[in-house]
């Protein structure tokens, strides 16, 4: 009888040991899914607050330039460098990225437009699509 308390005994201790070795590495691996989820989350907070829309025909319009409104309640930054342009699905370099009625802070904000430009691109007739650096984008069919 003794021994079969002393076999239960060290199947017990060992149990606990078991149990306390997944309990830790559940724990790292919960904590490091829990910390993405918060970083995906700002990130699409910020998609969800942001927006943009193209609002000439470049192909009709006078004005040289592709303009697009930030139509948002975020503010987006302005610098060629973060902003794409595919026509008909192909990158196309940015010369200019002007804010049209910006307020002085050089911060493309709600309610601004930006002028883009480029160089030898005809833009009439064509699919355009901007995206600006957090994933924002608006596509039209000129």
């Amino acid at each position: 009888m003794a021994g079969e308390s002393a076999a239960q005994a060290i199947f017990f201790i060992a149990s606990v040991i078991i149990a306390s070795v997944i309990v830790i590495a559940l724990y790292g691996v919960t904590g490091s899914v829990s910390g993405a989820l918060v970083v995906r989350n700002s990130h699409l907070a910020d998609q969800m607050r942001g927006d943009i829309e193209i609002i000439n025909d470049p192909g009709a319009s006078t004005q040289p330039g592709l303009y697009v409104l930030n139509t948002g309640k975020t503010e987006f930054d302005n610098s060629t460098d973060s902003i794409a342009v595919l026509v008909n699905g192909v990158y196309q370099t940015i010369i200019t990225s002007n804010i049209e009625n910006d307020d002085g802070d050089l911060q493309w904000e709600p309610s601004e437009v930006v002028n883009l430009t480029f160089s030898g691109v005809d833009l009439s007739g064509k699919s355009i699509k901007v995206i600006v650096a957090n994933g924002v984008l608006d596509t039209e069919q000129l």
